[in-house]
């Protein structure tokens, strides 16, 4: 057997991670196993790009001028069906479609006419809208109908003039529904709930969450890293820039800064320039992290980690951080909550910050061993090879 992701990235990034993580795992496995994807330097001999960064900047200028996002890249996307058709899978594993690097109709004729077994990971609501890749949080529901008059053109995947959102939603029907054999998968019951409402429901549909390696993410000693950062001594809340200072939380989220006392810090992941200015002189502002093991030495500073998504599907780093011994406060909207448990952490509702503060204060003052109980969490649950051994039996499950 022979098996292909595609995907914009590899080893970067959530979905990149979990690409290449999954590649490794299957090869370990026995079955032949590749990844072709969109632009982006590896020298990894299981990973093929092709693509180019060019080629992405040139696709997000067609987006944002025209409005159909994935309608472009025609050149890449043949060349990406040249390499399917001299490789001959037997499983393709379709990963992010959106990401500025396909073309749906060139990359679907082939699909229809492939003999392989066609598997797609829903990694958000993209799919199936005419443009947006959440809608949760403005409670839209014009996915189920056919879209038009997008509330959200200027989210990702940004249009500047057009409305193309109806356009789009039917020939992505039209396309992503002409496969006789395909298999949906989610990573959150969220997001498996919205697939029966959708043009997608016909197909056979699976929840498999994602997985992290516990063996990276794990407990480490922070005193030197707590010491560096002026930490010793204090509460510390972990949290990502890119989800604190989202424009909904901003304001709100620096308040809660303000708000603690000289006890306790935050200590802010990925945060770029024009971020640390906004932010209170008390916030540690970290860049972004690449190296999975700095990041886990991040994690394991924190007393509690606090995810301020308002959208999300299965968010990664929740498990990352369960697995370093962190509990978990987070938002109780998409599937970022579905990893708490009372043994993790609380779920509070969207945009409650006097919640979240109770939360923290709850973690605070109790005398549960939330670290403990995290870690067994992670372990037994969200360990990669148990993920990853899901998807392996259902590449080889027959028709």
């Amino acid at each position: 057997m022979k098996t292909v992701q595609i995907n914009s990235v590899y080893g970067v990034g959530s979905t990149g991670i979990i690409v290449k993580d999954l590649c490794d795992y299957i090869n370990k496995k026995g079955i032949e196993s590749k990844v072709f994807y969109g632009y982006g330097a590896s020298s990894d001999k299981n990973a093929v790009v092709f693509s180019s960064r060019l080629n992405f900047n040139f696709h997000v200028l067609q987006t944002r001028l025209l409005g159909k996002h994935a309608f472009y890249s025609q050149h890449p996307t043949r060349k990406l069906v040249k390499m399917l058709k001299a490789y001959a899978p037997d499983v393709i594993h379709i990963h992010q479609i959106h990401g500025h690097y396909l073309n749906i109709p060139i990359l679907f004729d082939y699909l229809a006419e492939s003999n392989a077994k066609i598997i797609f990971t829903l990694h958000d609501c993209w799919m199936f809208t005419g443009h947006c890749a959440h809608f949760y949080h403005i409670s839209c529901e014009k996915w189920k109908t056919g879209c038009g008059k997008c509330p959200q053109l200027s989210a990702y995947p940004k249009s500047l003039i057009f409305d193309r959102s109806k356009e789009s939603w039917r020939d992505k029907k039209k396309y992503f529904t002409m496969l006789k054999n395909a298999v949906l998968v989610t990573p959150s019951q969220w997001l498996f709930q919205y697939l029966p409402s959708s043009f997608l429901n016909p197909y056979d549909k699976r929840v498999i969450n994602n997985g992290i390696d516990t063996t990276v993410f794990h407990p480490k000693d922070s005193s030197g890293l707590k010491k560096a950062l002026g930490l010793e001594n204090k509460f510390v809340i972990i949290g990502m820039a890119s989800k604190w200072l989202h424009p909904d939380n901003q304001e709100k989220a620096i308040d809660l800064i303000q708000s603690f006392g000289d006890d306790t810090r935050v200590v802010l992941l990925g945060v770029t320039q024009k971020q640390k200015l906004l932010l209170p002189e008390k916030t540690v502002c970290v860049p972004f992290v690449s190296s999975r093991e700095e990041l886990s030495a991040y994690y394991s500073l924190g007393n509690v980690f606090v995810n301020l998504s308002l959208e999300d599907n299965f968010p990664t780093v929740n498990l990352e951080a369960m697995a370093c011994a962190v509990p978990i406060i987070a938002f109780n909207s998409g599937g970022s909550a579905e990893v708490i448990s009372g043994d993790t952490g609380f779920s509070v509702n969207p945009g409650d910050f006097s919640g979240i503060k109770e939360a923290i204060r709850a973690i605070q003052q109790s005398k549960k061993d939330y670290q403990s109980l995290c870690r067994k969490t992670a372990e037994k649950r969200y360990n990669e090879e148990r993920c990853y051994e899901s998807y392996y039996n259902l590449y080889q499950e027959r028709d």
